[in-house]
């Protein structure tokens, strides 16, 4: 299967978006991007490419919701690649404070990452988990 898919995360100076190459037997082969939507700041970051199982979409997707309704938590969001870093600081009924990390690439073993601490309205944090459940829909299960 060859979906490409994406799904985006609106925030107040950052769009966080999560892009679906293709959809193989196992897993969904991605990158996650960080652009600015500010006038004053201007970058577009791209994670190395990664791969998301079924159960690391549903994951995700519980571990966001689990974190709205527990007002944050400081333990991130990571898969087996370790392709990004998620972090939800602080959530309200309102607002949340999330942290994003991208795996940008590798210096003698040592992973760097590039990232941003951004406010979201909590509603459009809760439909990206709602979208995660969603895509998870066309990724097969793994072995």
């Amino acid at each position: 299967m060859n979906p490409r898919m994406s799904l985006t995360l609106d925030t107040y100076g950052v769009l966080v978006e999560l892009q679906i190459a293709t959809v193989t037997e196992t897993a969904a082969d991605c990158v996650l991007l960080l652009k600015s939507k500010l006038s004053n700041v201007a970058f577009d970051i791209s994670s190395v490419p990664f791969f998301l199982t079924k159960r690391d979409f549903e994951k995700w997707a519980i571990f966001i919701e689990n974190r709205i309704a527990s007002a944050g938590c400081a333990d991130p969001f990571v898969t087996y690649g370790l392709g990004f870093q998620f972090t939800i600081l602080d959530a309200d009924d309102f607002e949340s404070s999330i942290v994003v990390l991208l795996n940008v690439g590798m210096a003698e073993d040592n992973r760097i990452y590039c990232g941003s601490e951004i406010r979201v309205l909590t509603e459009n944090l809760a439909t990206f988990a709602h979208g995660l459940q969603a895509i998870s829909e066309f990724v097969p299960e793994s072995d």
